[in-house]
């Protein structure tokens, strides 16, 4: 069962993909305006509980790490400030599974939540699992943008 991602410019999601992003900038010594450059977001948006961003407000700001020259590490160092936490009820129904079969299940089942920038879907096998990443993000220009937003997807799961 594959993941469908939303349009690209609904505003559907709070921003707190874009500000992990912008902070991991910001350690590695980028101004935020920098990273969100382009993007129609506002570091006085990052932390409102009222704005809503789209997936593609979050690829502007991943074509930004990339024209910046940023760290190789920087799309795990996101994915590692993404916890469970930060995805709300999504983030607190896969802490509340009981195995990690349930949690895949549910993940990819209600990925859609997360802000989705790749459509993801995980095959079992007896001896192995296996995630898929069936579109990649086709809209993307750019190999390294592809390649951004994996790692730092993976890494968030």
């Amino acid at each position: 069962m594959a993941t469908i991602r939303p349009p690209l410019n609904d505003r559907m999601f709070a921003p707190y993909k874009i500000a992990a992003l912008v902070e991991v900038l910001a350690e590695q010594g980028i101004a935020l305006e920098d990273g969100l450059n382009g993007s129609g977001v506002t570091v006085g948006e990052l932390q409102d509980a009222s704005v809503l961003t789209s997936v593609g407000q979050y690829a502007a700001v991943c074509r930004n790490v990339i024209l910046l020259g940023c760290d190789a590490a920087t799309p795990f160092k996101v994915g590692r400030k993404l916890h469970l936490s930060a995805y709300g009820m999504y983030g607190y129904a896969l802490m509340s599974c009981l195995s990690l079969r349930d949690y895949f299940k549910l993940g990819v089942k209600y990925h859609s939540l997360a802000t989705p920038t790749v459509a993801i879907e995980w095959t079992e096998y007896p001896d192995r699992m296996v995630w898929t990443f069936s579109d990649a993000f086709v809209s993307s220009p750019s190999r390294e943008l592809r390649e951004f937003i994996i790692e730092s997807s993976t890494r968030s799961m």
